[in-house]
Protein backbone atom coordinates (compact mmCIF):
# COMPACT_ATOMS: atom_id res chain seq x y z
CA UNK A 1 0.00 0.00 0.00
CA UNK A 2 1.27 3.35 -0.62
CA UNK A 3 0.62 6.30 1.92
CA UNK A 4 2.18 9.66 2.33
CA UNK A 5 2.23 12.21 4.78
CA UNK A 6 1.35 15.72 3.66
CA UNK A 7 1.64 18.57 6.18
CA UNK A 8 -0.96 21.53 5.14
CA UNK A 9 -1.14 25.01 5.83
CA UNK A 10 -4.80 26.18 6.67
CA UNK A 11 -6.57 29.06 8.36
CA UNK A 12 -7.15 29.68 12.20
CA UNK A 13 -10.74 27.60 12.55
CA UNK A 14 -13.45 29.83 13.97
CA UNK A 15 -12.05 31.34 17.58
CA UNK A 16 -9.82 28.21 18.13
CA UNK A 17 -6.37 28.82 18.72
CA UNK A 18 -3.46 26.83 20.44
CA UNK A 19 -0.14 27.26 21.65
CA UNK A 20 2.82 24.23 22.10
CA UNK A 21 5.72 23.77 23.99
CA UNK A 22 7.51 20.76 21.73
CA UNK A 23 9.20 22.37 18.84
CA UNK A 24 8.43 18.76 17.25
CA UNK A 25 4.72 19.69 17.70
CA UNK A 26 3.21 21.56 14.80
CA UNK A 27 1.33 24.69 15.64
CA UNK A 28 -2.29 23.69 15.49
CA UNK A 29 -3.94 26.49 14.65
CA UNK A 30 -1.84 27.12 11.35
CA UNK A 31 -1.58 23.59 10.14
CA UNK A 32 -2.60 20.04 10.64
CA UNK A 33 -1.21 16.61 9.74
CA UNK A 34 -2.65 14.55 6.96
CA UNK A 35 -2.48 11.22 6.66
CA UNK A 36 -2.88 9.62 2.92
CA UNK A 37 -3.94 6.14 2.77
CA UNK A 38 -4.73 5.73 -1.29
CA UNK A 39 -5.92 2.01 -0.32
CA UNK A 40 -7.44 1.46 3.04
CA UNK A 41 -7.78 -2.71 2.29
CA UNK A 42 -5.11 -3.99 4.50
CA UNK A 43 -6.80 -7.06 6.10
CA UNK A 44 -4.40 -9.26 4.51
CA UNK A 45 -0.86 -7.07 5.39
CA UNK A 46 1.00 -7.76 8.53
CA UNK A 47 3.32 -5.74 10.17
CA UNK A 48 6.19 -7.01 12.99
CA UNK A 49 5.73 -5.29 15.97
CA UNK A 50 9.78 -4.87 15.90
CA UNK A 51 9.89 -2.50 13.00
CA UNK A 52 8.20 0.19 15.34
CA UNK A 53 8.93 -1.02 18.86
CA UNK A 54 12.04 -1.63 20.89
CA UNK A 55 10.38 -3.89 22.96
CA UNK A 56 7.38 -5.11 25.29
CA UNK A 57 6.61 -5.91 28.79
CA UNK A 58 3.82 -7.60 30.38
CA UNK A 59 1.93 -7.56 33.75
CA UNK A 60 -0.82 -9.50 35.03
CA UNK A 61 -4.15 -8.31 36.28
CA UNK A 62 -4.82 -9.87 39.78
CA UNK A 63 -8.18 -11.87 39.62
CA UNK A 64 -10.87 -11.50 42.63
CA UNK A 65 -14.72 -11.30 42.56
CA UNK A 66 -14.43 -7.67 42.77
CA UNK A 67 -11.76 -7.09 40.36
CA UNK A 68 -13.09 -8.72 37.20
CA UNK A 69 -12.75 -6.48 33.59
CA UNK A 70 -14.43 -8.32 30.97
CA UNK A 71 -14.39 -5.49 27.97
CA UNK A 72 -12.83 -1.97 29.36
CA UNK A 73 -14.40 1.20 28.33
CA UNK A 74 -11.68 3.48 29.53
CA UNK A 75 -7.80 2.77 31.32
CA UNK A 76 -5.98 5.55 32.80
CA UNK A 77 -2.59 4.96 33.90
CA UNK A 78 -1.44 7.52 36.59
CA UNK A 79 0.76 7.67 39.89
CA UNK A 80 2.13 3.90 39.29
CA UNK A 81 -1.38 3.15 39.25
CA UNK A 82 -3.70 1.23 36.44
CA UNK A 83 -7.76 2.60 36.60
CA UNK A 84 -10.17 0.71 34.40
CA UNK A 85 -13.94 1.03 33.65
CA UNK A 86 -15.77 -1.90 32.57
CA UNK A 87 -17.85 -1.84 29.86
CA UNK A 88 -20.16 -4.44 30.43
CA UNK A 89 -20.19 -4.25 34.77
CA UNK A 90 -19.59 -0.51 34.85
CA UNK A 91 -17.34 -0.70 38.04
CA UNK A 92 -14.41 0.75 38.13
CA UNK A 93 -11.18 -1.07 39.36
CA UNK A 94 -7.87 0.40 40.72
CA UNK A 95 -4.88 -2.08 40.30
CA UNK A 96 -0.92 -1.43 41.45
CA UNK A 97 1.60 -0.80 38.67
CA UNK A 98 1.89 -5.02 38.97
CA UNK A 99 -1.45 -5.35 38.31
CA UNK A 100 -3.04 -6.34 42.31
CA UNK A 101 -6.28 -5.20 43.24
CA UNK A 102 -6.18 -2.03 45.21
CA UNK A 103 -10.34 -1.61 44.99
CA UNK A 104 -13.39 -0.95 42.83
CA UNK A 105 -15.78 1.48 42.67
CA UNK A 106 -19.21 -0.64 41.97
CA UNK A 107 -22.76 0.24 41.72
CA UNK A 108 -24.85 0.36 45.27
CA UNK A 109 -27.64 1.98 44.39
CA UNK A 110 -29.40 5.54 43.98
CA UNK A 111 -29.75 6.90 47.35
CA UNK A 112 -27.37 9.72 48.90
CA UNK A 113 -23.54 8.87 48.68
CA UNK A 114 -24.30 5.89 46.42
CA UNK A 115 -23.16 4.86 42.46
CA UNK A 116 -26.19 3.72 40.37
CA UNK A 117 -24.12 3.80 36.43
CA UNK A 118 -20.83 4.74 36.06
CA UNK A 119 -20.77 6.46 32.70
CA UNK A 120 -17.28 7.47 32.21
CA UNK A 121 -14.41 8.36 34.74
CA UNK A 122 -11.48 11.20 34.53
CA UNK A 123 -8.77 11.69 37.15
CA UNK A 124 -7.40 14.84 39.20
CA UNK A 125 -4.08 14.37 38.53
CA UNK A 126 -2.90 17.79 40.53
CA UNK A 127 -4.79 16.00 43.58
CA UNK A 128 -4.82 12.43 42.76
CA UNK A 129 -8.65 11.77 43.01
CA UNK A 130 -11.25 9.92 40.96
CA UNK A 131 -14.03 11.72 39.57
CA UNK A 132 -17.04 9.47 38.25
CA UNK A 133 -19.50 10.68 36.17
CA UNK A 134 -22.71 9.03 37.53
CA UNK A 135 -25.87 9.17 35.11
CA UNK A 136 -28.01 6.76 37.11
CA UNK A 137 -28.19 9.40 39.73
CA UNK A 138 -27.30 12.41 37.37
CA UNK A 139 -24.28 12.76 40.34
CA UNK A 140 -20.24 13.79 39.80
CA UNK A 141 -18.99 11.62 43.06
CA UNK A 142 -15.26 12.01 44.12
CA UNK A 143 -12.78 9.12 45.29
CA UNK A 144 -9.43 8.72 46.56
CA UNK A 145 -7.36 5.88 45.12
CA UNK A 146 -8.58 3.61 47.56
CA UNK A 147 -11.58 3.74 46.61
CA UNK A 148 -13.16 6.25 49.53
CA UNK A 149 -15.52 8.47 48.82
CA UNK A 150 -14.89 12.23 49.17
CA UNK A 151 -17.94 14.12 48.03
CA UNK A 152 -20.99 14.29 45.45
CA UNK A 153 -22.22 16.77 43.53
CA UNK A 154 -25.64 16.80 41.63
CA UNK A 155 -26.53 17.64 38.02
CA UNK A 156 -29.62 19.90 37.36
CA UNK A 157 -29.41 18.93 33.77
CA UNK A 158 -31.27 16.03 32.39
CA UNK A 159 -28.64 14.99 29.55
CA UNK A 160 -24.90 14.39 30.73
CA UNK A 161 -23.18 13.42 27.67
CA UNK A 162 -21.51 10.02 26.23
CA UNK A 163 -17.66 10.93 27.20
CA UNK A 164 -16.24 12.87 30.29
CA UNK A 165 -12.57 14.49 31.19
CA UNK A 166 -11.29 16.96 32.98
CA UNK A 167 -8.99 20.29 31.52
CA UNK A 168 -6.09 21.51 32.46
CA UNK A 169 -7.53 24.27 33.93
CA UNK A 170 -9.94 22.57 36.08
CA UNK A 171 -13.23 22.78 34.22
CA UNK A 172 -14.93 19.31 33.31
CA UNK A 173 -15.45 18.19 29.34
CA UNK A 174 -18.52 16.57 28.22
CA UNK A 175 -18.41 14.69 24.81
CA UNK A 176 -22.13 14.22 23.30
CA UNK A 177 -21.05 12.22 20.17
CA UNK A 178 -23.26 13.68 18.05
CA UNK A 179 -26.40 12.67 20.80
CA UNK A 180 -29.00 15.23 20.75
CA UNK A 181 -31.79 14.14 22.79
CA UNK A 182 -33.59 17.81 22.32
CA UNK A 183 -33.36 21.00 20.91
CA UNK A 184 -31.10 22.52 23.66
CA UNK A 185 -28.30 20.01 22.43
CA UNK A 186 -26.31 21.68 19.69
CA UNK A 187 -22.43 20.53 20.44
CA UNK A 188 -20.18 17.84 20.71
CA UNK A 189 -18.12 19.71 23.75
CA UNK A 190 -19.65 21.19 26.58
CA UNK A 191 -17.33 22.62 29.15
CA UNK A 192 -18.97 22.95 32.72
CA UNK A 193 -16.85 24.91 35.90
CA UNK A 194 -16.43 23.62 38.96
CA UNK A 195 -20.37 24.12 39.85
CA UNK A 196 -21.24 22.35 36.96
CA UNK A 197 -22.87 25.02 35.15
CA UNK A 198 -22.01 25.45 30.98
CA UNK A 199 -19.58 27.66 30.36
CA UNK A 200 -18.34 27.39 26.74
CA UNK A 201 -20.22 25.04 23.89
CA UNK A 202 -17.73 23.78 20.70
CA UNK A 203 -18.12 21.48 17.96
CA UNK A 204 -21.26 22.37 16.65
CA UNK A 205 -23.13 18.51 15.64
CA UNK A 206 -23.55 18.54 12.30
CA UNK A 207 -27.21 18.61 11.17
CA UNK A 208 -26.59 15.48 8.75
CA UNK A 209 -25.37 13.61 11.98
CA UNK A 210 -27.92 14.45 14.67
CA UNK A 211 -28.26 11.14 17.03
CA UNK A 212 -25.80 9.01 14.52
CA UNK A 213 -22.82 7.59 16.48
CA UNK A 214 -21.42 4.07 17.21
CA UNK A 215 -19.97 3.02 19.91
CA UNK A 216 -16.51 2.17 19.44
CA UNK A 217 -13.50 2.41 22.20
CA UNK A 218 -11.11 5.52 22.86
CA UNK A 219 -12.84 8.24 20.58
CA UNK A 220 -11.96 11.09 23.85
CA UNK A 221 -8.12 10.37 24.87
CA UNK A 222 -6.19 12.52 26.94
CA UNK A 223 -3.27 13.63 25.20
CA UNK A 224 -0.49 16.56 26.13
CA UNK A 225 -2.23 19.57 27.51
CA UNK A 226 -5.65 18.15 26.25
CA UNK A 227 -7.57 15.28 25.00
CA UNK A 228 -7.76 13.62 21.08
CA UNK A 229 -11.33 13.10 19.79
CA UNK A 230 -12.85 12.23 17.13
CA UNK A 231 -16.44 12.19 15.55
CA UNK A 232 -18.56 9.07 13.95
CA UNK A 233 -18.19 9.13 10.13
CA UNK A 234 -15.54 11.97 10.58
CA UNK A 235 -12.36 11.77 9.12
CA UNK A 236 -10.84 13.82 11.19
CA UNK A 237 -8.87 13.91 14.56
CA UNK A 238 -9.13 17.16 16.53
CA UNK A 239 -7.48 18.16 20.04
CA UNK A 240 -9.10 20.07 22.60
CA UNK A 241 -7.46 22.29 25.18
CA UNK A 242 -8.55 24.92 27.91
CA UNK A 243 -9.40 27.29 25.53
CA UNK A 244 -10.04 25.90 21.51
CA UNK A 245 -10.63 23.18 19.82
CA UNK A 246 -7.62 22.67 16.46
CA UNK A 247 -8.04 20.09 13.76
CA UNK A 248 -4.74 17.82 14.44
CA UNK A 249 -5.12 14.95 12.23
CA UNK A 250 -7.15 14.73 8.80
CA UNK A 251 -6.80 11.14 7.34
CA UNK A 252 -7.41 11.14 3.46
CA UNK A 253 -9.12 7.63 2.64
CA UNK A 254 -8.66 9.18 -1.30
CA UNK A 255 -11.34 7.44 -3.22
CA UNK A 256 -12.77 5.45 -0.49
CA UNK A 257 -13.41 8.41 1.37
CA UNK A 258 -17.39 8.90 2.22
CA UNK A 259 -18.65 11.34 -0.23
CA UNK A 260 -20.23 14.17 0.78
CA UNK A 261 -23.61 13.98 -0.77
CA UNK A 262 -24.05 10.88 1.10
CA UNK A 263 -24.64 12.62 4.18
CA UNK A 264 -28.32 14.40 3.51
CA UNK A 265 -29.28 10.76 3.01
CA UNK A 266 -28.42 10.25 6.51
CA UNK A 267 -30.68 13.13 7.75
CA UNK A 268 -33.30 12.20 5.21
CA UNK A 269 -33.35 9.04 7.08
CA UNK A 270 -33.56 10.43 10.22
CA UNK A 271 -36.37 12.22 9.79
CA UNK A 272 -38.70 9.11 8.52
CA UNK A 273 -40.95 7.53 10.86
CA UNK A 274 -39.67 4.49 13.38
CA UNK A 275 -40.78 1.63 10.78
CA UNK A 276 -39.59 3.14 7.19
CA UNK A 277 -36.09 4.84 9.28
CA UNK A 278 -34.54 1.68 10.75
CA UNK A 279 -34.58 -0.47 7.72
CA UNK A 280 -33.00 2.28 5.39
CA UNK A 281 -30.78 3.53 7.78
CA UNK A 282 -29.05 0.31 8.11
CA UNK A 283 -29.07 -0.44 4.33
CA UNK A 284 -27.61 2.88 4.33
CA UNK A 285 -24.80 2.20 6.72
CA UNK A 286 -23.96 -1.24 5.69
CA UNK A 287 -23.35 0.54 2.21
CA UNK A 288 -20.99 3.41 4.03
CA UNK A 289 -19.07 0.52 5.93
CA UNK A 290 -18.75 -1.88 2.76
CA UNK A 291 -17.54 1.09 0.57
CA UNK A 292 -16.02 3.50 2.24
CA UNK A 293 -13.34 3.67 5.06
CA UNK A 294 -14.87 5.56 8.36
CA UNK A 295 -15.04 4.57 11.90
CA UNK A 296 -11.60 5.64 13.49
CA UNK A 297 -11.34 4.33 17.08
CA UNK A 298 -8.70 4.14 19.08
CA UNK A 299 -6.91 7.12 19.13
CA UNK A 300 -3.44 6.96 21.16
CA UNK A 301 -0.61 9.41 20.78
CA UNK A 302 2.73 9.55 22.84
CA UNK A 303 5.72 11.71 22.00
CA UNK A 304 6.95 9.85 18.99
CA UNK A 305 3.94 8.36 17.10
CA UNK A 306 0.20 8.30 16.61
CA UNK A 307 -2.18 5.30 16.49
CA UNK A 308 -5.23 4.62 15.44
CA UNK A 309 -7.58 2.18 13.89
CA UNK A 310 -10.53 2.28 11.24
CA UNK A 311 -12.81 -0.21 9.45
CA UNK A 312 -12.94 -0.86 5.85
CA UNK A 313 -15.23 -3.71 4.37
CA UNK A 314 -16.52 -4.55 7.82
CA UNK A 315 -12.85 -5.13 8.61
CA UNK A 316 -10.64 -3.16 11.06
CA UNK A 317 -7.16 -1.81 10.07
CA UNK A 318 -4.24 -0.36 12.54
CA UNK A 319 -1.70 2.68 11.51
CA UNK A 320 1.36 3.97 12.94
CA UNK A 321 2.30 7.34 12.22
CA UNK A 322 5.42 8.70 13.24
CA UNK A 323 5.60 12.14 14.05
CA UNK A 324 9.56 12.52 14.03
CA UNK A 325 10.02 10.93 10.40
CA UNK A 326 6.15 11.87 8.71
CA UNK A 327 5.79 7.83 7.95
CA UNK A 328 2.99 5.40 8.16
CA UNK A 329 2.66 1.71 8.50
CA UNK A 330 -0.75 0.26 8.35
CA UNK A 331 -2.01 -3.51 8.74
CA UNK A 332 -4.86 -5.70 9.35
CA UNK A 333 -2.43 -7.93 11.51
CA UNK A 334 0.37 -6.64 14.19
CA UNK A 335 2.59 -9.68 14.64
CA UNK A 336 4.22 -9.84 17.88
CA UNK A 337 8.04 -11.01 16.99
CA UNK A 338 9.66 -10.41 20.36
CA UNK A 339 8.23 -13.63 21.73
CA UNK A 340 5.81 -15.08 19.11
CA UNK A 341 2.62 -13.63 21.53
CA UNK A 342 -0.36 -11.45 20.24
CA UNK A 343 -0.92 -8.10 19.82
CA UNK A 344 -4.02 -7.26 21.50
CA UNK A 345 -6.10 -4.60 22.02
CA UNK A 346 -5.45 -1.17 22.56
CA UNK A 347 -6.46 0.31 25.52
CA UNK A 348 -4.09 3.35 26.62
CA UNK A 349 -1.14 5.46 26.86
CA UNK A 350 1.38 4.33 30.05
CA UNK A 351 2.99 7.15 31.92
CA UNK A 352 6.61 6.12 30.65
CA UNK A 353 4.69 7.06 27.14
CA UNK A 354 4.37 3.33 25.99
CA UNK A 355 1.32 2.10 23.91
CA UNK A 356 -0.90 -0.82 26.03
CA UNK A 357 -2.67 -3.76 25.18
CA UNK A 358 -5.06 -5.70 26.38
CA UNK A 359 -4.54 -9.72 26.17
CA UNK A 360 -7.58 -12.29 27.20
CA UNK A 361 -5.90 -15.51 28.51
CA UNK A 362 -7.96 -17.88 26.30
CA UNK A 363 -6.67 -15.72 23.16
CA UNK A 364 -3.28 -16.11 24.48
CA UNK A 365 -3.69 -19.38 25.97
CA UNK A 366 -5.08 -20.77 22.00
CA UNK A 367 -2.38 -18.83 20.17
CA UNK A 368 0.62 -20.76 22.18
CA UNK A 369 -1.25 -24.15 21.98
CA UNK A 370 -1.15 -23.62 18.33
CA UNK A 371 2.03 -22.70 17.99
CA UNK A 372 3.24 -25.73 20.06
CA UNK A 373 1.37 -28.20 17.63
CA UNK A 374 3.30 -26.46 14.33
CA UNK A 375 6.57 -27.53 15.88
CA UNK A 376 8.14 -30.81 16.28
CA UNK A 377 8.81 -31.86 20.00
CA UNK A 378 12.58 -30.33 19.67
CA UNK A 379 11.33 -27.69 18.17
CA UNK A 380 9.11 -26.82 20.95
CA UNK A 381 11.73 -27.17 23.50
CA UNK A 382 14.11 -24.47 21.83
CA UNK A 383 11.41 -22.31 21.99
CA UNK A 384 10.51 -22.79 25.67
CA UNK A 385 14.00 -22.39 26.66
CA UNK A 386 14.06 -19.30 24.32
CA UNK A 387 12.55 -16.79 22.47
CA UNK A 388 9.15 -18.12 24.00
CA UNK A 389 10.75 -18.26 27.94
CA UNK A 390 8.89 -15.18 29.76
CA UNK A 391 5.52 -15.48 27.79
CA UNK A 392 5.23 -19.28 28.49
CA UNK A 393 5.89 -18.79 31.84
CA UNK A 394 3.22 -15.86 32.20
CA UNK A 395 0.58 -18.91 31.26
CA UNK A 396 1.67 -21.15 33.79
CA UNK A 397 -1.14 -20.51 36.61
CA UNK A 398 -3.18 -18.82 34.00
CA UNK A 399 -7.21 -20.11 33.80
CA UNK A 400 -9.25 -18.75 30.58
CA UNK A 401 -11.31 -16.97 33.06
CA UNK A 402 -8.51 -14.84 34.86
CA UNK A 403 -8.19 -11.19 34.47
CA UNK A 404 -6.45 -9.96 30.83
CA UNK A 405 -2.75 -9.75 30.89
CA UNK A 406 -1.37 -5.87 29.65
CA UNK A 407 1.35 -5.37 27.28
CA UNK A 408 3.17 -2.10 27.46
CA UNK A 409 5.00 -1.16 23.83
CA UNK A 410 7.88 0.75 23.64
CA UNK A 411 7.89 2.47 20.77
CA UNK A 412 10.83 3.36 18.87
CA UNK A 413 11.54 7.18 18.09
CA UNK A 414 11.80 6.70 14.45
CA UNK A 415 11.30 3.84 11.81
Amino acid sequence: MKSRIIILLTTTLTFFSCELKDKKEKKLSQNFSEIIIENPDNSNKNINLSKIANGIKYVKLGTSSKSLICSPFRAIFFDKKIFILDDKTRSLVVFNQYGNPICNIDKTGRGPKEVAYIRDFTIDRINKIIEILDIGNKKLIKFDFNGKLISEEKFTDSYLGYYFGKLNNGKYLFFNNNLSPNKSITHNIIVRNNLLKTVKEMLPIRKELINYRLSLPNKLVKYDNGYNLTLYLSDTIFHLTDTSVSKRYYVNFCQHKIPDELFPQLQEIYNLKNNQRTKKKLKLMNSINEKYASNISNIFETNNSFFFQYIYQFKLNSVFYNKNTESTLCAGKILNDFDNGIFGSPIGISEENELVTMIYPFDLMEHINNIEKSFTKDEWKNLKQGKMNDIIKLTEDLKNLDNPILMFINLKEEW
